[in-house]
C-alpha cells in the first residue's frame, strides 16, 4: 500500500492544474489486481510545476498528516479491501475537520519556555525543559496540537523508554513538561487541543526497583572523611580555594549553583545568619553562620563554574584517601548518553556539589528536630527532606533497651 501526493495533467487551457492525494494498493490474497484511487483537494498549483519544490510546507504539512490518517486507519483493520467510498472519507473528514489548523507543538513550548525565562525561573529549570523540548522534537517534528492523543503518548512514551533507555524518574519529566505545555494550549486553543492529555499519567517504578534503589548508599562525608580533608597539606592554589567552597558547602546544606553564587555580602556576620533565597525552589533558607564557616569566610573563595568545582572536589577526596569501593548511582557514558546507573566504584568517583546537602542533613538527622534541619535545607516536604537522610547503620539498641526495661 502506497498514498503519495501529486499533481494530475489537465488537458485543457486552465492555468492551475489540481493537488490530489494518490492511493495505490495490490494484495493477491484478498483481491486480484491493483487497487488505485484518488482524491481531489481544494488546492491547485500552476500548470507544469514541480510539485515537490512549489506545494507550501504548511500544505504540504497538513497533506501529509492526512496520508498518515489513511495509513492508520488502514492498518488498524484486519482483512480489509479499500474501497473508492472509503478513502474519499477518510480524507475528506481529515482535511475538511474544524482541527488540524496547522497550530504546532513546538511553538507553544517555545512560548512557554520564554515566558519561564522572563518570569526568572532558575537556570537549571529553563535547562530541563528545554532539554525535553529538544527531546520531543527529535521524537517527532511538527507535531501538531490536535495529533496530541493517547496514540501519540503512547508512542512517545515507548520512544523513551526503548528508544532512549530513560529510566522512570527522567521519562516522568518529560511527560510532566509535556502535559504542561498542552494544559496551557488548551486554554488558547480549545478546539485544537484534545482531551487526552487530562488522563496523561505518571509511570510508577516496580516494587523491584522501589526496593532496590533502598539498598543504594547515597554519597555522603563521614566525620572522619571530612576530618582528613581539612588536615591535607594542599600546594595547588586552586585546590585550596575549591576547600573552602566545600566547607562552606558541609555547613549550609546549599546546592552547588546556590553556594558557588555567594558573596560576602550575602552573610550577616554580627547575627551568624546567612538568609539565602534558593535559586531552584526560590524558597527562602536560614542558614546559621557555623564556626568552620565563620573561619573561612575571613579569607572569601573566589569564584569558580560548577563544572571545575566538581572536578577539584573528586581530587580532593582522591587525595583524602577517600578511595574505598562503593554502590551507588551516578551519571555514566552510554551509547545513548548520559544515563543514571548504580555502579560499583570507588568513593571519590562519585564525590560532587549534590553531597553537601545529603551530609548536612544526614549529620543532624535524629539529632536536632526535622522541621529546625528543614529551615536550613529549604525542604518544605518531610518526604523529600527524608531522601537525603543516608542513614548508615540503625539504631537497634532501642529495642534492647526495652527488652532490658520490661525485664
Amino acid at each position: 500500500m502506497k498514498v503519495t501526493i501529486e499533481l494530475r495533467r489537465q488537458k485543457s487551457d486552465l492555468t492551475t492544474e489540481p493537488v490530489y492525494i494518490r492511493f495505490n494498493h495490490y494484495n493477491s490474497k484478498l483481491f486480484k489486481g491493483q487497487l488505485r484511487f484518488r482524491f481531489k483537494t481544494n488546492y491547485n498549483l500552476e500548470k507544469g510545476s514541480d510539485i515537490v519544490k512549489k506545494l507550501p510546507t504548511l500544505i504540504r504539512h497538513k497533506l501529509e498528516n492526512c496520508i498518515k490518517e489513511v495509513e492508520s486507519d488502514f492498518n488498524n483493520r484486519i482483512d480489509f479491501i479499500p474501497s473508492e467510498s472509503w478513502f474519499i472519507k477518510t480524507c475528506s473528514e481529515f482535511l475538511n475537520s474544524k482541527k488540524r489548523n496547522g497550530f504546532l507543538l513546538d511553538d507553544m513550548m517555545t512560548a512557554f519556555i520564554d515566558k519561564q525565562i522572563k518570569l526568572g525561573r532558575a537556570e537549571n529549570t529553563i535547562k530541563d525543559n528545554k532539554q525535553s523540548q529538544n527531546i520531543i522534537n527529535s521524537f517527532r517534528s511538527n507535531i501538531e496540537l490536535a495529533d496530541c492523543t493517547f496514540a501519540l503518548f503512547d508512542e512517545f512514551t515507548e520512544y523513551l523508554k526503548f528508544e532512549r533507555d530513560f529510566g522512570v524518574k527522567n521519562l516522568n519529566r518529560k511527560i510532566l513538561f509535556l502535559k504542561t505545555i498542552l494544559k496551557g494550549a488548551k486554554r488558547k486553543y480549545p478546539t485544537e487541543v484534545p482531551d487526552d492529555f487530562r488522563d496523561l499519567e505518571s509511570l510508577r517504578e516496580t516494587k523491584a526497583q522501589q526496593n532496590f534503589k533502598i539498598g543504594v548508599y547515597k554519597v555522603t562525608f563521614t566525620k572522619e572523611e571530612l576530618k582528613a580533608i581539612d588536615s591535607l597539606e594542599l600546594k595547588k592554589d586552586s585546590l585550596i580555594n575549591v576547600r573552602k567552597w566545600l566547607t562552606i558547602g558541609v555547613n549550609t546544606a546549599l546546592r552547588g549553583q546556590d553556594l558557588l553564587n555567594l558573596t560576602l555580602s550575602d552573610f550577616n556576620i554580627e547575627k551568624k545568619l546567612l538568609q539565602l533565597q534558593q535559586q531552584k525552589t526560590k524558597s527562602i533558607a536560614y542558614i546559621p553562620v557555623l564556626p568552620p564557616v565563620q573561619e573561612v569566610i575571613k579569607d572569601f573563595p573566589r569564584k569558580i563554574s560548577l563544572q571545575k568545582f566538581n572536578a577539584y572536589i573528586k581530587e580532593i577526596c582522591r587525595l583524602a584517601g577517600m578511595t574505598n569501593i562503593v554502590k551507588s548511582e551516578k551519571k555514566v557514558n552510554t551509547p545513548k548518553g548520559l544515563r543514571n546507573m548504580v555502579v560499583e566504584d570507588e568513593k571519590y568517583t562519585f564525590c560532587a556539589s549534590h553531597m553537601f546537602r545529603r551530609s548536612f542533613i544526614t549529620k543532624y538527622y535524629r539529632k536536632l528536630s526535622n522541621e529546625e534541619i528543614m529551615k536550613v535545607s529549604g525542604h518544605k516536604s518531610e518526604r523529600e527532606f527524608l531522601n537525603y537522610v543516608q542513614e548508615v547503620e540503625t539504631n537497634h539498641q532501642i529495642w534492647f533497651d526495652l527488652y532490658n526495661k520490661e525485664k
